[in-house]
């Protein structure tokens, strides 16, 4: 089964997704919960694949920054998601 690394990184009020793999590899997410639907949808397209047919690692990357420019918030997810029960992090 093939595995795809999805990167979400904040962007604003969104959460920006690059999938690793593909040549348009990028989407959007408004939560983060959402970003498994979301990636799988893309690869879905660009593969012609069934959705169920792959897995994904879903990285997040370090969140905003303070004022002294240390990292305010960091959120490390690392998982193979195999479907919708997978854990989910809010922002």
């Amino acid at each position: 089964m093939i595995n795809y690394e999805v990167v979400a990184t904040r962007e604003g009020r969104w959460w920006a997704l690059t999938v690793s793999g593909l040549r348009f590899g990028h989407t959007q997410a408004r939560r983060l919960s959402e970003a498994d639907e979301m990636a799988r949808d893309l690869i879905a397209i660009q593969t012609d694949a069934a959705e169920d047919s792959f897995t994904i690692t879903l990285r997040v990357e370090p969140g905003r920054l303070n004022t002294d420019g240390k990292t305010w918030r960091t959120l490390h997810v690392r998982h193979a998601v195999t479907g919708p029960d997978y854990a989910t992090a809010r922002s």
